[in-house]
């Protein structure tokens, strides 16, 4: 119950800011307001994972299956592509962000099914891949996105920018659904992990 006001108070302050235009890019000059609301609440997991035994424990028994197939929601990114047709995002950041969401959202199912099928399919280094691969995915679009945002012109010359993604209700992507959908990745591979030195490996 704590878990998800807290994920609706994250949902409502990553709206209010964007709604504000706190996120968006000003050219030769970069804020730390956007990648602050990127990377903070992936600080704050990290920091009650290490440090809060109940919440340790309730990353460790979700379940993973759950977790898995939650990553199917990334399907979504492929409206990326369908913008950049429209001129309204920059193909080299639209192309490898929305064809990666695509691949993790696409393959989502079948990993889920592989775990109904075998649970221990959750500990293998495969499952644990895929997950560093979703989150590798991010790290390239959050990359290319800010060197595309507009706050640093020579990058993008005169063709469109990431700017769009800065604004409501695209924002909530990356300071919300993007963490988000980390934090999956990354208590998956907790749990792997724990499976692992629970067996010795």
């Amino acid at each position: 119950m704590g878990v998800a006001v807290a994920i609706t108070i994250w949902a409502i302050w990553a709206a209010t800011l964007s709604l504000a235009g706190a996120f968006r890019p000003t050219p030769g000059e970069a804020t730390l307001t956007f990648p602050a609301a990127v990377l903070a609440p992936l600080a704050i997991f990290l920091g009650l994972y290490r440090a809060a035994p109940r919440f340790r424990n309730f990353v460790l028994t979700l379940d993973v299956r759950l977790v898995a197939i939650m990553q199917s929601w990334r399907v979504l990114g492929l409206m990326f592509l369908q913008l950049c047709w429209l001129g309204l995002l920059p193909g080299f950041f639209a192309y490898p962000a929305g064809l990666g969401d695509a691949a993790i959202g696409m393959s989502a199912p079948f990993v889920a099914l592989a775990i109904v099928r075998d649970p221990t399919r959750a500990t293998t280094r495969a499952f644990v891949v895929w997950n560093v691969l979703g989150i590798l995915d991010f790290i390239v679009a959050l990359t290319v996105g800010t060197l595309m945002s507009g706050t640093w012109p020579r990058f993008v010359g005169d063709g469109p920018t990431t700017r769009l993604m800065r604004e409501f209700p695209l924002a909530m992507i990356p300071t919300f659904a993007v963490p988000l959908f980390a934090m999956l990745h990354l208590s998956a591979i907790f749990q792997a992990r724990t499976a692992h030195r629970a067996q010795g490996v």
